[in-house]
């Protein structure tokens, strides 16, 4: 019997909050394939380093962003 696949490829929506120190926080499925997708593109933005935060009046301060992340199944 054939092997199925985790999941289809398509794309992941994620939004999380880039606090004002650049570190993400409270990361959230929008709109996800399957569990292992969608564990894969949390893990993916919780590694992503440092991001640029969103800055009032010349002062950077928390916000809450959304992205795509396209999932292939290989």
């Amino acid at each position: 019997k054939p092997l199925k696949r985790p999941c289809e490829s398509g794309k992941i929506f994620v939004s999380f909050k880039v606090l004002k120190t650049g570190l993400t926080d409270s990361v959230r499925i929008q709109r996800g394939l399957c569990e292992l997708a969608n564990q894969n593109a949390i893990k993916i933005i919780e590694k992503s380093g440092l991001w640029h935060p969103e800055c009032r009046n010349g002062k950077p301060i928390d916000s809450r962003i959304s992205v795509q992340i396209l999932y292939r199944y290989k």
